[in-house]
């Protein structure tokens, strides 16, 4: 098989794969919701769930991004939301309710430095679209004068201390951590990507900035379907919902096996 017919191959196990985790996602919350009124624990979590499945799908038909430089960025969003809907669970309606509230507050801070940088500008903020549109945003949920705005953080426990009470320990160790050095710019992981070591000697081999290609690695595709499975086992678990659909994390590994093994991926999807 040449790379071409390869690169191809894999087009044609990505849209597969993409086309599987929507419909793991639709059929799971299909299910789930049948019978039941919306409340504000369906909407987050269907709402998270939903998240992540985009967070797979878009990553998956960027290879581009299945780097050192841009596959953290991704991965660590998607243990954020493992995290977050773990935690929820262990207290669904509180917490949703949090969840909610938090984030409308949010809007009602970004509102109010709108409606600022408007004033500045001498323009009559009620006459402004995208404030008069955030505005009705908000009030469809709860109106503006009754959101408050919470400057912390929502859960009003950090990041570890959630992952601690939702049993998602390692989790946050193996993957949270290292993939935040990269979300936020540390050290350890710029002074890996962003720089090289001088070859001057009389430079005393100082690191220089660098700015390396990369070509994808079919880990991180491989890395993001597994987070997403484990977010759809644990919404499985905690909602006790059955479904009889193939996981895609199975397809996308056997097609990915198919390509190192040189043979059609259209003759191991079908």
């Amino acid at each position: 098989m040449t790379n071409e017919e390869a690169l191809k191959n894999l087009e044609r196990v990505i849209g597969a794969y993409q086309e599987q985790v929507d419909r793991e996602c639709v059929t799971r919350w299909n299910v789930w919701i049948r019978g039941l009124p919306t409340t504000e624990v369906h909407e987050v979590v269907g709402a998270l769930l939903t998240r992540q499945a985009t967070l797979a799908i878009q990553f998956a038909q960027t290879p581009s991004a299945w780097n050192g430089h841009m596959a953290p960025l991704v991965l660590r969003a998607m243990v954020d939301v493992h995290i977050t809907l773990a935690w929820i669970f262990k207290d669904p309606v509180d917490r949703s309710h949090k969840f909610i509230a938090y984030g409308l507050g949010q809007e009602k801070l970004t509102l109010e430095h709108l409606k600022v940088v408007v004033k500045e500008r001498r323009d009559d903020p009620d006459k402004d679209s995208s404030i008069r549109d955030l505005e009705g945003w908000i009030n469809s949920q709860r109106f503006t004068f009754l959101t408050e705005v919470n400057v912390g953080s929502w859960s009003g426990i950090t990041t570890r201390k959630m992952a601690e009470e939702a049993g998602c320990l390692e989790l946050y160790s193996r993957s949270y951590l290292p993939y935040s050095a990269a979300t936020h710019s540390m050290w350890n992981h710029v002074a890996k990507y962003n720089l090289r070591q001088c070859e001057n000697p009389l430079h005393r081999y100082h690191r220089i900035p660098s700015n390396p290609a990369m070509s994808f690695e079919l880990d991180y595709i491989h890395g993001a379907a597994n987070y997403l499975n484990k977010t759809f086992k644990l919404f499985d678990e905690c909602t006790k919902t059955s479904i009889g659909v193939e996981p895609a994390v199975d397809m996308l590994v056997k097609g990915l096996k198919a390509i190192q093994e040189g043979i059609e991926a259209d003759k191991i999807l079908d």
